[in-house]
Order: structure tokens, then C-alpha cells, then sequence
């Protein structure tokens, strides 16, 4: 039997983003956006970035598209720091040198040497390993925390997660994101570069995922990374042949919704969402070796660790941005999570705040 290879990750046309990307690049140039639009989507720019525009959008056209807008971002991002961005052929240089790599770790650790070889450019990769967790860190140089910047480093962070799946084989399941940036994204638009929970106002940009990944074996060949480079990292993959899991979906959803102001999905509504019964939701949650709730903690978990360490809420604005009907239900929980409170939890690090216990 042929061995199954796993897809970089599933994505869709993203219509929010190339709405973002296009207003972002019609601010600094408004020509380039009026260009790229008609000549990839056969619209002005001002229909394309309207909300209420639903015209054909191709997976192939969006990709032109958004390429080209991608690539004049990050140029500006760079010239305005007096910096040259990262070419095409630098980072084709960098994944033909880890596709010889052995493990996911080395391919890592030569990933963080190429990038200090470029001193010029913007970004320092590096490797943290603690408690069974691996923080992927991209300590950006940029010092202007806005959009234009945001998504420069959202692009390198989300490509460098996409491409690590890849070269293992393995989709990398994130833990946590985080971004030195305000959040200036809602989730709908940043899900097309990376579908995970982004906790912002960090102190770097990170992706944290599990230390056992670390000694997977690079499965791939340079013939493969060579049909790989034609379109990465703006692509868009064929979802008829993606590998995509039910899990996905389901903590897309519910990240979603944190990211907003509304109520927490029930699993009854998920399910809803995902045009499915709840039935078929619970099985196939069970093939894959997890559960609604399993999956609904663990994104609750995450996120509200990541808040304490920041120190961003206090205990009760987080139990209530969490969705927990009081500080005690949160409480409760969260020692369930982690085996402390999260007052404990916290004085480990900082001091308690005054609600907190």
C-alpha cells in the first residue's frame, strides 16, 4: 500500500483576508492594490474590499492575489525598518538546507542558524523545551506594533508551522500562539494563515506545540520540497485531498467564539454548525481520540495559562472573557486543568491580583 502523505495544511480561500491584505496595501499603495485586483479577480479594488462583495473567488485567483499583496507588505514592512525582507530564493535556500535534516529538532536548530547567517534581515528563530512543551520563538526586530507588521509575522510564524508538519509528515497541533502585537486581526481572517487561538500582546512571537515532535524523522526528499516551493507559503491546498481533522474544526469554532464577544458553542451547537448530528460529532471526535470537551478545555486551558503568565486579566475579567458563570466555576476549573488555583498558579510567577484565589 502506498504510503499516505499528509497535505502542508488545509485551507480555503479566505475572503476576509484578502479583504484585509488589499485595504492594508491600498493605504501606503493605492495603485498596486488597483492593479493586483484586476489583474488576479477582475475587480476594482474597492469591490473586492467591500464586505458585501460575493463574486467568484477561485482558490487559484485568491492566491495570486494574495501573494502579491503579501509580498509588497512585507517589502514595506522591511524598507521602513531599513532592513531588506527575506527574498524568495533565501528562503528556498534555507528549506533545501533542513530537507537533509534527521529529525524535526535539527531541522530546527539549522532553521535558526540560516537565519542568523542573514543578519540583515528581520527575525531570530530559536528553541525552547520545558515540561514536554516546544516554544518555536521568531523574535521579530520590527519596532512598529501595527497590521502591517502583525501580518509580516504572522505570515513567517504560520509558514514556518506549516512547513514543519511537512518536512515530519505530521500535522504540528499547536497549543498556543502568541503575537507581540495588539490584536488587530479577528480570528475569521488570521485562521487562513495558522487556525489556532492567538493570545496577542506578548512578549515575542511563538508557537508552542509538543517536545515529542521534536525527534520525528524529516520524511521528505528535495524532489518533493522543489514541487512544494512553486507556490508556498501563499498557496491554497486542494481540501478534496487535505489532510483535515474533525478536531480542527471543532477548535476553530470555539476560538472563534472566544475571539468575539458571544457565548461559548454547546456541543449541540457545534455540531449544528458543522451541519452534522451530534451523534456523528461524538463518533467521529472518538476515532480521532478526543471529545468535545477534551477539545473545549484543553482551548480553554491554554488560553487562560497564557493570560495569567501575561498577567493581561485579572482572575474574575478572565473567568468572565472564558465564558464561566463566576470566579468559582473558573476556579474550579482551572485547578481541575492544572492542579492548582489559578491565584496559586499565578504567585508562582507574579504577584496575585486582588480577585484573585
Amino acid at each position: 500500500m502506498a504510503k499516505q502523505i499528509a497535505q502542508v495544511a488545509p485551507r480555503r480561500a479566505s475572503r476576509a483576508m484578502l479583504r484585509i491584505v488589499l485595504q492594508q496595501l491600498r493605504a501606503f499603495n493605492p495603485q498596486l492594490a488597483d492593479e493586483i485586483a484586476r489583474v488576479h479577480l477582475g475587480r476594482t479594488v474597492a469591490e473586492v474590499v467591500d464586505a458585501n462583495w460575493a463574486g467568484p473567488l477561485t482558490d487559484h485567483a485568491f492566491a495570486d492575489a494574495f501573494s502579491a499583496s503579501m509580498t509588497a507588505i512585507i517589502e514595506r514592512c522591511a524598507a521602513r525598518e531599513g532592513k531588506a525582507p527575506m527574498t524568495k530564493e533565501e528562503a528556498g535556500l534555507l528549506f533545501h538546507c533542513v530537507i537533509h535534516c534527521a529529525t524535526l529538532r535539527e531541522a530546527i536548530e539549522r532553521s535558526a542558524a540560516f537565519m542568523r547567517a542573514l543578519a540583515s534581515k528581520p527575525g531570530r528563530l530559536s528553541l525552547e523545551v520545558r515540561d514536554g512543551l516546544a516554544d518555536f520563538k521568531i523574535e521579530t526586530s520590527y519596532s512598529v506594533r501595527d497590521l502591517t507588521g502583525l501580518l509580516t509575522d504572522l505570515s513567517g510564524l504560520a509558514a514556518f508551522h506549516r512547513f514543519f508538519g511537512w518536512l515530519i509528515d505530521v500535522p504540528v497541533e499547536l497549543q498556543g500562539i502568541r503575537m507581540c502585537y495588539p490584536p488587530l486581526l479577528d480570528s475569521g481572517a488570521s485562521a487562513f494563515m495558522i487556525p489556532y487561538p492567538i493570545s496577542f500582546n506578548s512578549e515575542t512571537n511563538a508557537f508552542r506545540f509538543s517536545a515529542n515532535l521534536l525527534d520525528r524523522p524529516v520524511l521528505r526528499h528535495p524532489r518533493q520540497l522543489d514541487t512544494l516551493l512553486q507556490h508556498f507559503p501563499f498557496d491554497v491546498n486542494d481540501t478534496k485531498v487535505a489532510h483535515e481533522t474533525l478536531t480542527n474544526n471543532v477548535r476553530s469554532i470555539l476560538a472563534s467564539a472566544l475571539s468575539k464577544p458571544e457565548t461559548l458553542p454547546t456541543e449541540l451547537e457545534t455540531a449544528d454548525r458543522l451541519r452534522i448530528s451530534l451523534s456523528t460529532l461524538k463518533r467521529r471526535l472518538h476515532a480521532e481520540g478526543t471529545s468535545f470537551r477534551t477539545i473545549r478545555d484543553g482551548l480553554l486551558c491554554t488560553i487562560a495559562i497564557d493570560c495569567i503568565e501575561g498577567e493581561r486579566y485579572s482572575i474574575g475579567e478572565l473567568s468572565r472573557r472564558l465564558g464561566f458563570a463566576d470566579i468559582a466555576s473558573f476556579r474550579h476549573a482551572f485547578k481541575r486543568w492544572t492542579g492548582a488555583s489559578p491565584g496559586k498558579y499565578r504567585s508562582l510567577g507574579a504577584t496575585p491580583d486582588s480577585d484573585a484565589g
